[in-house]
């Protein structure tokens, strides 16, 4: 411990610390500790030291205060939180239930452990479960695999995940009519449309987003046979460069209105695209 505590000498006290290599988290258990952190990222290229470290900060009542990530310390390492559509919205309306019930954010409370990458879920799932929240979501289809990996292991934890169904005991399923929203969306544009042109725009190609376009694209034609509709993917929820791309394309073909289920992806087709265009 005499090198963790050189280490933690030489920090000054910040807002966030990334540990690359944490050596079981004790760097981030003495940061956080003694304030002089208010969140550690902790990163393992390797699965056990990283589920070793979560144990110790699920013990110390630190683990709510960190992101424990599998990576390589190289691949960029961005926060999905504040992707101003699903997530961002779960966890607001997480958030907005705990506190109308007296909870804080933390342990006995409402949390969140943010993924950065798909080979985080099974990481998160199992330290939420070691955490020992009530109730624990899986928000969106990508964890489906990984929910079915960990929920078996942990009989007398409950589940539920979102976009998805799982049939397990212990899982509750949560799923939408998405293609009703979206039909009335396809009036919406097949009424309003000038050019009988309008786009969809959706991010990853799935069970969840396939619905999002049959309903749009159903709802233009329900009113406006004539009207033709271009779908394009981005294959990605989070590149907004690709997104204003994509945008710019459309409307420079003369297509007048575009509805998307693409996340963060279209961040800078509203800001930068649609202001010019009147």
């Amino acid at each position: 411990m005499i090198r963790i505590n050189y280490i933690a000498d030489l920090i000054k006290p910040c807002k966030r610390v990334i540990d690359i290599g944490s050596d079981h988290a004790y760097l981030a258990i003495n940061l956080l500790s003694n304030q002089k952190a208010e969140m550690v990222c902790n990163v393992e290229v390797n699965q056990q030291p990283l589920d070793v470290g979560i144990k110790n900060l699920t013990k110390h009542h630190l683990l709510d205060k960190t992101q424990n990530i599998l990576n390589d310390g190289i691949k960029n390492i961005n926060s999905k939180l504040d992707d101003k559509s699903f997530n961002q919205g779960s966890w607001e309306a997480l958030e907005t239930w705990g506190k109308e019930h007296g909870l804080q954010k933390g342990p006995n409370g409402y949390n969140y452990l943010e993924s950065i990458s798909d080979s985080d879920y099974v990481t998160n799932l199992s330290a939420a479960v070691h955490a020992e929240y009530d109730m624990i979501f899986a928000g969106g289809y990508k964890l489906e695999a990984a929910l079915k990996e960990v929920a078996p292991s942990y009989t007398d934890s409950h589940f539920a995940i979102i976009d998805r169904i799982v049939e397990l005991p212990n899982v509750a399923s949560i799923t939408f009519k998405d293609h009703e929203s979206s039909f009335l969306a396809g009036v919406a544009a097949g009424e309003t449309t000038k050019t009988n042109k309008v786009g969809f725009i959706g991010g990853m190609r799935s069970e969840v987003i396939d619905r999002f376009e049959a309903g749009f694209v159903a709802g233009v034609h329900a009113v406006n046979p004539e009207a033709v509709v271009e779908i394009q993917y981005a294959d990605s929820f989070v590149d907004a460069g690709k997104g204003k791309t994509m945008a710019h394309a459309m409307y420079s073909n003369e297509i007048d209105v575009i509805y998307h289920a693409a996340a963060l992806i279209v961040i800078s087709m509203i800001v930068e695209i649609i202001p010019p265009c009147k």
